[in-house]
């Protein structure tokens, strides 16, 4: 595996190979390749189901381009922080956002550029 910027490893596995509980990769998630490709490629956070990317991920058909695979991981699971002012920006970005929210109350007052930089 290799480590990328201390957030997230990225590594190599064999999705065909028989797990303890006698399925492998593919049947214990549920996997299928997207594309004509028997390549996959799939990242997992925060103890949620794996998610297959798009084949256009790997570089060539025998080959996987690690340092590209981080970036789009990284770019896919980066937090935002954002000043929620309405009732219909919290439904759009909190309640109906399938990917998780943590909202922070403040009694009215802003908070200062260095609180919003240490959420995100």
């Amino acid at each position: 595996a290799v480590q990328s910027k201390g957030r997230f490893r990225v590594g190599l596995l064999d999705c065909s190979a028989t797990l303890p509980s006698g399925k492998n990769l593919y049947e214990r998630f549920k996997l299928k390749p997207k594309g004509s490709s028997s390549q996959l490629a799939f990242w997992v956070a925060n103890g949620g189901s794996p998610r297959v990317m798009d084949p256009s991920s790997f570089r060539s058909t025998t080959d996987y381009d690690v340092a590209r695979l981080a970036t789009r991981i990284a770019k896919q699971t980066e937090l935002k922080a954002d000043l929620i002012t309405s009732t219909k920006q919290l439904t759009k970005r909190c309640v109906e956002y399938k990917r998780g929210c943590v909202v922070v109350v403040n009694k009215g007052h802003v908070l200062a550029d260095g609180a919003k930089k240490d959420l995100a």
